[in-house]
């Protein structure tokens, strides 16, 4: 049951930062007419949504998996001597091209306080907010890995309803983690430091930034290492197919 926990905590953790969108919409927030309330309705709409997303999942995960699989083909069923070689070539590219794309945002002088999103933010209410945090969550749940590996984790855990929805809880509280920390510094500091906003703005480019080149070239070399492992000594560095 630790174990669970602590894979859940580690998968939430990395599915939230992976995908970087609601982080930034949720700063974004924090310049709005009312920072505080739409920013928490946001995060309201974002949590609710996917909690019941969560719900719904762990419930029908077998439907769900045989849904995934229309669009995602089972890779595991492809010969290793036409795959090894393939996930090798893109593990290249995604290896390079997350290390290009960092650097060309590092010498990016786009002023972010011109950005188009951050103008049509500005006098939005928390209806508006809480409806932008639900769409989020419903748009990105067929997409969340993370979140739908727990799900099946927690589905074949032999745990009863009430035990594995608290851990779809948990999961979500994780999930939310980064932006909670972002309101805490938020109110900590929005009477002592000038233009707070602009600061979480750029710190929060900052953070897309290094997310993206882990994320991208972090994949791309996995799937090198685990490619050349095959190519070698005939035995992939994991069980199952990255892609």
């Amino acid at each position: 049951m630790l174990a669970l926990i602590i894979i859940i905590f580690t998968a939430a953790l990395f599915d939230s930062i992976s995908t970087m969108q609601q982080i930034l919409v949720f700063i974004w927030l924090l310049s709005t007419g009312k920072p505080v309330r739409n920013s928490s309705w946001f995060l309201v709409g974002l949590v609710v949504v996917y909690l019941l997303c969560g719900c719904f999942g762990y419930l029908a995960i077998h439907q769900l998996n045989d849904f995934l699989q229309r669009f995602f083909p089972n890779m595991n069923a492809a010969p290793d001597g036409q795959f090894y070689p393939a996930q090798l070539m893109l593990g290249i590219m995604l290896f390079v091209g997350g290390i290009i794309y960092y650097f060309k945002q590092a010498k990016s002088q786009k002023n972010l306080q011109h950005h188009a999103l951050l103008k049509r933010l500005k006098n939005i209410n928390p209806i508006v907010s809480f409806l932008m945090g639900g769409f989020i969550s419903i748009s990105g749940f067929p997409f969340a890995l993370p979140y739908l590996a727990v799900l099946e984790k927690i589905s074949l855990s032999g745990l009863n309803h009430a035990a594995a929805i608290g851990l779809i809880g948990w999961y979500n509280f994780v999930y939310t983690l980064p932006m909670l920390l972002i309101l805490a510094v938020y109110l900590f500091f929005q009477y002592h430091v000038e233009d707070i906003e602009k600061t979480l703005h750029l710190h929060a480019i900052k953070w897309n930034k290094v997310v993206n080149i882990l994320l991208f070239s972090g994949m791309g070399f996995l799937m090198m290492v685990d490619s050349l492992c095959f190519m070698l000594f005939s035995h992939p560095l994991f069980i199952n197919k990255l892609f």
